[in-house]
């Protein structure tokens, strides 16, 4: 696969990397190769880019959920980070998500492999804690796979 220019996310102008290397993770096939071109150089043919803001992953983990009602709850702090993006995956099963900053639902959306292939969205932090809830729907095991980044 040929990139010409890292695209930038919700056409903001600012390539927004963690969501880049998780869909390229999500979207293209694991035998291909990527070459980057159009990358800005400086005279030396160093790679010439600004940091604006930190990355950090602050969680990753796979969840095994028990068949319909199980659930699993994760959560931790979030102070002092601007943004919080979450990419999820789900391998099996159909799953209910809800999203809560301090206790207060900031989102929900259900996920299943046969109508997406996974989710990526950032948050705007609102406290100084996120939550992320997970909730099988269906009569069997559900596991998935998420990603928590936040941004200084």
């Amino acid at each position: 696969m040929n990139v010409a220019n890292w695209p930038s996310i919700e056409d903001t102008n600012v390539t927004n990397w963690p969501s880049i290397y998780n869909s390229s993770i999500l979207n293209w096939p694991l035998d291909s190769n990527v070459t980057a071109t159009n990358l800005p150089l400086d005279e030396q043919g160093n790679l010439r880019v600004r940091l604006i803001h930190s990355y950090y992953e602050w969680k990753s983990d796979s969840i095994v959920l028990d068949p319909y009602p199980g659930s699993w709850t994760g959560s931790n702090f979030t102070g002092g980070y601007r943004d919080a993006t979450i990419c999820i995956s789900v391998g099996q099963g159909s799953i209910n998500f809800t999203t809560k900053f301090l206790g207060t639902k900031v989102d929900s959306f259900e996920l299943n492999p046969s109508t997406s292939v996974g989710f990526i969205k950032t948050y705007q932090v609102q406290g100084s804690n996120i939550t992320l809830t997970a909730k099988n729907l269906v009569g069997i095991n559900a596991w998935f796979t998420y990603s928590i980044y936040v941004t200084t």
